[in-house]
């Protein structure tokens, strides 16, 4: 492993900001304007019919950041609903201009965080259940879709559904040390319980989320993720190129505790493989002193595997490191749905993940999954798999049948039913409580 591997993939000119939490990248688009809406049905009204006009609003905050999962998921369901139907509307709401190319149903509506706000803590929970309840409350919108979990702790006194995409927060008391994060997603929880209806990215994440939050699972709409349809263009020339890495396993995701990132070179390393090479995918806009401590100079003292970072990706770029490399490897402890392994499916690539709900749910039958509390067995099967060309190649075959089982066309017309049955409920049921406190 020579430093001119590493200028190979730094020195690419256009790389964009990389979330810790995800594989995606910012995409150069034009922003596509800004308009109020109005219109819609009025409670008390019959609820639209299926093949009515709807007017449908959304708390698009995360359109901020599409590298992150929550962006892209934002990104390509609403461009997903808007084909889909034309003849529907859909606002989304964001805190300042974003660049993306919308179908001409889709409407940008900015509501720019109130200054006079000191923390940043306190501008996105007023934004939040503040100026988006007003504004949602005031215009005449069927249907209000909260693309994370920013249900407003008033309530509102409209039809509404919120995503969940996992829990991680409320489970996992590494995410949730401070006081001020502690309220917040303790006023979260109070609030969303008030929601009428959820969409869970997966059965895994909507049994936890019923049971902690002890919301009926008949409110609750299983819709499966998909990631953006560049993965799974075929790229021949890219497809080839390997960057004179030799054997490589890619890793793309955070570095919080849960991913196991240290866990996996400690492992990897217990191979004895010295013409292995582990890719850590992407930059990072968080401060780990974890991450900075592996660099391509000192891996060979730490371990006998080379471990290369490559800075910041962009998709294309990323799509290439996918089919360069003889798998991705992720042995996370915890996840929602964990997209990049769906990416590397996307690009024809092998997945190796962790033995965990959510991974056997998704994933089993197209991955290779290790046990978490069994190195001996993780270890033979990696060694395996590295020196079985025929392995690797029936491994590539499983999991590129996973971008013909999870895809936008499925998740958008299960997002629209949900739509449908959260409009058609009884008053009662699909209207928020709108004097929460």
């Amino acid at each position: 492993m020579t430093q001119n591997n590493l200028n190979t993939l730094t020195k690419h000119k256009g790389w964009v900001s990389w979330a810790p939490s995800r594989s995606v990248l910012k995409l150069s688009e034009s922003y596509s304007g800004e308009q109020q809406l109005g219109g819609g049905a009025r409670e008390g009204e019959p609820k639209v019919p299926p093949h009515a006009k709807m007017k449908i609003a959304a708390n698009a905050r995360w359109l901020e950041r599409t590298y992150t999962g929550i962006g892209q998921y934002t990104l390509h369901l609403f461009r997903q609903l808007a084909k889909d139907h034309p003849k529907d509307t859909f606002t989304l709401v964001v805190r300042k201009k974003i660049k993306h190319k919308f179908p001409k149903n889709i409407h940008v509506k900015v509501i720019p965080e109130k200054k006079w706000l000191l923390l940043s803590s306190l501008k996105k929970g007023y934004w939040e259940h503040c100026q988006l309840r007003k504004y949602f409350s005031q215009q005449k919108f069927d249907l209000i879709h909260f693309t994370y979990p920013a249900y407003p702790l008033c309530g509102i006194s409209k039809p509404a559904i919120t995503t969940i995409h996992d829990i991680i927060p409320w489970e996992d008391k590494r995410y949730n040390k401070s006081l001020r994060s502690k309220i917040y997603f303790w006023l979260t929880k109070k609030a969303l319980r008030k929601c009428p209806q959820f969409i869970a990215v997966s059965e895994t994440t909507k049994n936890k989320f019923s049971r902690e939050f002890k919301i009926p699972s008949s409110r609750i709409t299983v819709t499966y993720e998909a990631v953006s349809p560049e993965y799974s263009k075929q790229q021949s020339a890219l497809r080839t190129k390997n960057y004179g890495l030799g054997t490589t396993l890619i890793y793309v995701g955070g570095y919080d505790p849960r991913k196991n990132v240290e866990k996996l070179i400690k492992l990897l390393g217990k191979l004895n493989e010295p013409d292995l090479t582990l890719v850590l995918a992407g930059g990072k806009i968080m401060k780990n002193k974890f991450y900075n401590a592996y660099d391509l100079q000192k891996s060979s003292k730490k371990s006998t595997i080379n471990i290369l970072k490559t800075g910041f990706v962009s998709e294309k770029e990323l799509g290439a490191l996918y089919r360069s490399a003889v798998a991705v490897i992720n042995i996370s402890e915890n996840e929602g749905f964990n997209l990049p392994l769906l990416e590397a499916g996307y690009t024809e690539t092998p997945i190796i993940t962790s033995d965990i709900p959510v991974h056997r749910e998704l994933y089993e039958g197209h991955a290779i999954l290790l046990p978490l509390n069994n190195n001996a067995k993780a270890l033979k099967t990696l060694k395996q798999f590295i020196h079985n060309p025929n392995l690797q190649e029936k491994y590539k075959k499983k999991a590129s049948k996973l971008k013909e089982k999870y895809t936008w066309e499925k998740s958008a017309k299960k997002t629209y039913e949900s739509y449908q049955k959260t409009t058609h409920l009884p008053s009662k049921q699909c209207l928020g409580s709108s004097g929460y406190i």
